[in-house]
């Protein structure tokens, strides 16, 4: 837009065009509700002149300002808190205003609960604006989506754990609570809920209206009426018991009835099963299951009772096994390796190792030439190959300057003439050999 000032070194556009996106769906949906998702603060482009960042272009003294008054991206968020702004004041073709609400993705325990970055924060600082915002005849409701389910054995750690490092032993129940924690903090039941591994969660007055769950912990929480293991903090408190607490929580808030919640009464289950791990290193770049090149094997581990601890590997046959950092093993350098995994889980069952093999080879084979000459008869030019590794395959050579190419070791000549001979050979895995080459004449 070299005419348009207004777009330049801002985000200007992309609220405008939501905006018009917003007019679309006022026209659309009548008499219902209607969410509109900011994420994170980011996203958006940020702009900047002379390595200086731009401010953001709204009221410093309005909720906008407050809401990205810390992000990292303050373009981003400006242009986003605009859109949801306009959202709020948005009516359909009748002049009235819809139902309005807002939903931040991406909720775990180790979320941000102060204001800055449009998360669960901001959604919270929106529920909570009073005056309710004109024209809307009810305040903004808000909610909020797990990130993933923490009932999987894959991403219990990763979402219910509120510390950048692991939490050792953390069970469904825990990380559920840790995450319910952070959802109802600054809420009048903020104290409901633990937040095992979190000490930051306070008590308050803002509202939050609804919570998106995934269907593989609501299944987890229907078919376990009692944890797997015994939490120091929640005891014996099921999954089902936490989701029931998060309902009548969220009933009371939005003033419709709610029944007391009940805490299950159950020993605790004896997790005698081991976990099941899959490593996937994905399919070969080269020929005959080999690689050339580096590789990435991705391990996922599942538990049903109390959760994955870890996962190890070895490469010397079980001798040390070492932990594997963020699900995945890379892997660079030439070679043949076989790999063996296990994981451990929260009750100390370890899986039997199983193995998987990689082959690597990222190095072309080495062609050499050698002349044979019949005094006025011939010239007799032999090829030999070797491979570091997988093997050589094939050799070949061309007469035409590599129009076509003919497979064998050994040509002769028998032509009057200089004569240029391309070669080159073909490892087992695929890699080819740059075009060589042999000059020599021959007078018969």
């Amino acid at each position: 837009f070299p005419k348009q000032t207004q777009y330049f070194n801002s985000d200007q556009i992309f609220v405008e065009q939501w905006n018009d996106a917003i007019d679309h769906y006022e026209k659309i949906f009548q008499e219902v509700t209607v969410f509109l998702g900011p994420d994170s603060g980011g996203d958006l482009p940020e702009f900047s002149e002379a390595g200086v960042l731009l401010p953001p272009p709204v009221d410093p003294t309005s909720w906008q300002a407050i809401d990205c008054q810390t992000t990292a991206t303050p373009m981003s968020c400006a242009a986003k808190t605009s859109i949801l702004t306009y959202f709020l004041a948005a009516t359909n073709s009748k002049g009235l205003a819809t139902g309005k609400a807002t939903q931040v993705g991406g909720l775990k325990a180790s979320s941000q609960t102060s204001t800055g970055n449009i998360g669960i924060a901001g959604v919270k600082l929106l529920t909570s604006l009073e005056p309710t915002p004109t024209p809307l005849p009810t305040p903004i409701l808000g909610g909020a989506a797990f990130d993933h389910a923490v009932s999987d054995g894959i991403h219990t750690q990763s979402v219910g754990c509120s510390f950048t490092k692991n939490c050792p032993k953390l069970t469904f129940e825990e990380a559920a609570d840790n995450v319910l924690a952070v959802f109802f903090d600054k809420t009048p039941f903020s104290s409901e809920f633990k937040g095992v591994q979190d000490k930051r969660v306070t008590t308050g007055s803002e509202p939050v209206h609804y919570l998106d769950v995934p269907y593989v912990d609501v299944q987890y929480a229907e078919t376990h009426s009692c944890p797997a293991t015994t939490s120091a903090i929640l005891g014996n408190k099921s999954f089902m018991d936490l989701l029931n607490e998060a309902s009548n929580a969220l009933m009371t808030m939005s003033h419709q009835p709610a029944t007391a919640p009940t805490t299950s009464t159950c020993l605790p289950i004896q997790d005698t099963t081991p976990p099941i791990t899959m490593a996937v290193a994905g399919t070969p770049t080269g020929n005959n299951g080999w690689f050339k090149g580096a590789v990435d094997v991705n391990f996922t581990a599942r538990d049903a009772f109390s959760g994955v601890a870890r996962t190890d590997f070895s490469m010397d046959e079980g001798t040390i096994w070492t932990p594997i950092t963020c699900d995945s093993l890379y892997i660079s350098s030439d070679g043949i390796y076989d790999i063996l995994y296990r994981s451990i889980d929260g009750a100390n069952n370890e899986e039997t190792p199983k193995s998987i093999r990689l082959m690597i080879d990222s190095t072309a084979p080495i062609t050499t030439a050698s002349t044979r000459y019949v005094f006025k008869q011939s010239a007799q030019i032999t090829f030999t190959a070797t491979d570091n590794l997988s093997g050589v395959s094939k050799t070949e050579y061309s007469q035409n300057y590599g129009a076509t190419w003919i497979v064998g070791t050994e040509v002769t000549v028998t032509t009057s003439g200089t004569h240029t001979i391309l070669y080159r050979s073909i490892d087992v895995a695929g890699n080819r050999e740059q075009n060589k080459s042999i000059t020599f004449n021959l007078h018969l």
